[in-house]
C-alpha cells in the first residue's frame, strides 16, 4: 500500500474536532483542489510515500495511544479494499472515521465507519464534481472561500438532501484562518449551519504529520 503518514494527533475539523486520533493518510486522490494543503498525498511533483505493507501498517498505528482511526488521503475512497484489511486486523475495539471528497460511495467500508466526513468539492476548488457518496448519517463539510460560494453550497443541499452541513474557512495557514474565520462564523449563522474550525492549522500553521 502506498501510504502517505501515519501519525497520532488531534482531529481538526468537523463533529470530532479534538478528539485524539490515529492518521492513516494513503497516497492517490481523484481529483487536484487548487486550495488542496496536503499535496504531497497526491500530485507528482510533491509525491511523499512510503510501500508498506499491512503488517508494516499495524505495526505503525498500535505504536500509538488510543484505538481511534482517521482514514484520510489524497481521496482514501479509492483504496477501500486496503481499508477493510486494515480494520479486519485491528482489535474488535477500534474506531474509525473518514475524510473523503464524497466523489465514490463507501460501499465496502461504510458499515464500520462511525464518523463519515464527506467534504464535497464547489467551484472554488478547481474541480467542481457530484456527490456520490450520500447518506442522511453523513457530515457535509464545505471550504469557504467567499461568502459567495453560499448559493453553490444551498443549490447542492437542495439537490442532493443534505441535512448534516458544515463550513469551514479555506486557509492552509494561520493567519488566512483567522482572517476567514469571523466571515464563515456569521454565514453558519445566518443560515443555520455548523461551523467547523480547523484547530491543526491554528496550533500547527501547516505543519506535516499534525
Amino acid at each position: 500500500m502506498r501510504i502517505s503518514e501515519i501519525f497520532h494527533s488531534i482531529q481538526g475539523e468537523g463533529v470530532n474536532a479534538g478528539k485524539a486520533a490515529t492518521f492513516v493518510r494513503f497516497f492517490g486522490c481523484n481529483l487536484s483542489c487548487s486550495w488542496c494543503d496536503t499535496k504531497y498525498s497526491w500530485h507528482p511533483k510533491f509525491a511523499t510515500f512510503t510501500e508498506m505493507d499491512l503488517q508494516e501498517i499495524l505495526a505503525k498505528i498500535q505504536k500509538f495511544a488510543g484505538t481511534h482511526i482517521i482514514f484520510t488521503g489524497g481521496e482514501p475512497a479509492l483504496f477501500q479494499k486496503e481499508i477493510l484489511e486494515i480494520i479486519q486486523a485491528l482489535p474488535d475495539d477500534f474506531t474509525y472515521e473518514i475524510e473523503s471528497n464524497g466523489t465514490i460511495p463507501l460501499t465496502k467500508i461504510e458499515k464500520y465507519l462511525s464518523v463519515v466526513n464527506i467534504s464535497p468539492k464547489l467551484k472554488n476548488s478547481g474541480c467542481p464534481s457530484k456527490i456520490q457518496a450520500l447518506n442522511p448519517e453523513y457530515f457535509y463539510k464545505f471550504v469557504i472561500v467567499d461568502p459567495q460560494d453560499i448559493p453553490e453550497i444551498l443549490a447542492l443541499i437542495k439537490e442532493y438532501d443534505l441535512q448534516k452541513v458544515l463550513l469551514m474557512p479555506e486557509g492552509k495557514r494561520r493567519l488566512a484562518q483567522e482572517q476567514h474565520t469571523p466571515e464563515v462564523q456569521e454565514l453558519c449563522k445566518k443560515y443555520g449551519f455548523i461551523f467547523s474550525p480547523r484547530l491543526h492549522v491554528l496550533q500547527w500553521n501547516g505543519r506535516k504529520g499534525k
